[in-house]
């Protein structure tokens, strides 16, 4: 981000690291700024600066726009005019890569805990038969009901897609579902470098430098031109996994799309 806007002529960036401060000093530093005439813009990278400058600095103006954070409206509320790119790749983006690789998928098993996904459930549900596919709700209020529900999903499920949800996604419970669908010559879909390693046939992998560059352009676009802040769907990849492929006896593309990838 900083790169970015380094670029950017008339543009001044100030850095302040909240994990460096006590409680004392982020009180006298939002007062500080809240006294400022000449800021263009707030931005806050991870969760903890989302939840300090949304409740820092309550008017509209000047403008707040967040990056590296998942599920920024919980932090934030509803109707608080979100701006920013958030770690959320919207369902059908998502869904859209899958059958572009694996389009003998059609039954696509999803864990999750409804009191933290049930949304992007729905959404998945609503977009999957668009692309002749269904997803199948894997509803999890504690990591102990899995081992049963999965047993019983690898029956009847092509393929498993394992999303960002606390309830369900722990290291050690990750592997061993990846190992049991491997088993069972099932491809899974993770979200990370940590599943693709793992063994999952599919990852949706951040570059944090991609991530910070694309933040840095909307700032600059926002501080600068005064343009509407939105949201942005984040830029990712997708690594394929060569290795995993091949032994569920899967057939790679032919042809791969940016920003599907082979993986390293």
């Amino acid at each position: 981000m900083r790169d970015v806007l380094a670029e950017i002529s008339g543009v001044e960036l100030e850095i302040f690291n909240l994990d460096k401060m006590g409680i004392k000093a982020s009180e006298d530093l939002a007062h500080e700024l809240s006294q400022e005439k000449n800021i263009s813009l707030f931005t806050a990278i991870g969760p903890e600066a989302v939840s300090y400058t949304w409740g820092s600095f309550k008017n509209e103006s000047p403008p707040k726009l967040y990056s590296i954070v998942l599920n920024p409206e919980k932090l934030i509320g509803p109707g608080a005019g979100p701006c920013g790119i958030a770690l959320n790749i919207p369902a059908p983006i998502q869904l859209k890569m899958i059958h572009g690789a694996f389009n003998f998928v059609k039954r696509i098993g999803v864990f999750y805990d409804p009191a933290n996904n049930e949304r992007f459930c729905l959404d998945a549900q609503a977009s999957a038969s668009s692309m002749a596919m269904t997803v199948v709700p894997l509803k999890v209020s504690s990591m102990k009901d899995i081992p049963v529900l999965l047993d019983e999903a690898l029956n009847t499920v092509d393929c498993i897609w394992l999303i960002p949800d606390k309830t369900v996604i722990s290291e050690s419970i990750a592997q061993y579902m990846i190992k049991q669908a491997i088993i069972k010559r099932i491809p899974v879909v993770g979200y990370n470098q940590f599943f693709y390693e793992s063994g999952a046939a599919m990852s949706f992998v951040f570059d944090y430098g991609a991530l910070g560059r694309q933040a840095g352009e909307l700032a600059g676009e926002v501080a600068t031109q005064h343009a509407p802040c939105e949201n942005q769907a984040p830029v990712f990849e997708v690594w394929l996994n060569r290795g995993v492929i091949e032994k569920l006896g899967m057939k790679i593309p032919n042809t791969l799309t940016l920003p599907m990838k082979m993986g390293p």
